[in-house]
């Protein structure tokens, strides 16, 4: 178990990262820019990158299992507080706009705040999150259950691929964003679970899945 000085720190390492790498791409490649025909915006692309990274790292080095809870419970409550007084302060900052599109294009100083708040707030729900559905929800019941937990690495990286695979297939769907979204999601859970399932029955690929 690391202990709560060093888990701060790597958690506050990691928010610096995320953040000023974002905050640099975002002043050349505000929010709302996306690029055609790949459908992707390069606003959140390093926090694409780092998030994954920080993911792989973390499983080999059992980071899952090695926070300590004390410090899990502490992030949600501040989690808590922090999303309900940094939105509040967000409303009254110059360039309000739900953190799109005035934040991108007007002031650079709200570019600033609303991409720092954005991380800080995923970085303490992140942490809460993890710590207690590992503390509440740790159980897997029988083989079935064992085959499932144990793909959900395999998952971690795959989801992104399948996602934006069932995103290109329903990209024509004349439904409003809500039922889109309400359509993709079981969609890309479903089928990301049965092809990593699939993948890590073969052979070998337990050593790197």
């Amino acid at each position: 178990m690391l202990s709560a000085g060093r888990m701060a720190a790597l958690c506050a390492g990691f928010y610096a990262a995320v953040s000023v790498s974002c905050f640099v791409v975002r002043i050349f490649c505000p929010v709302p820019f996306w690029t055609p025909g790949l459908s992707f915006q390069p606003a959140f692309i390093p926090q694409y990158v780092l998030c994954y990274s920080a993911g792989i790292w973390g499983r080999q080095h059992q980071l899952l299992s090695r926070i300590p809870t004390t410090f899990g419970w502490v992030c949600l409550v501040v989690a808590a507080l922090w999303s309900v007084a940094g939105f509040a302060a967000s409303i009254f900052i110059s360039g309000f706009e739900w953190g799109w599109v005035l934040a991108a294009w007007g002031p650079l100083y709200y570019t600033a705040w609303w991409t720092f708040f954005e991380q800080s707030f995923a970085v303490l729900w992140g942490v809460g999150l993890l710590v207690a559905f590992r503390q509440l929800f740790n159980r897997q019941g029988g083989r079935a259950g064992a085959l499932v937990i144990g793909a959900a690495y395999t998952v971690y990286i795959l989801h992104c691929l399948v996602e934006v695979a069932w995103a290109r297939l329903l990209q024509d769907l004349a439904w409003p964003p809500a039922g889109k979204a309400a359509l993709l999601t079981p969609l890309t859970m479903l089928t990301t679970w049965a092809v990593a399932m699939a993948i890590i029955m073969i052979p070998g690929v337990r050593r790197v899945l």
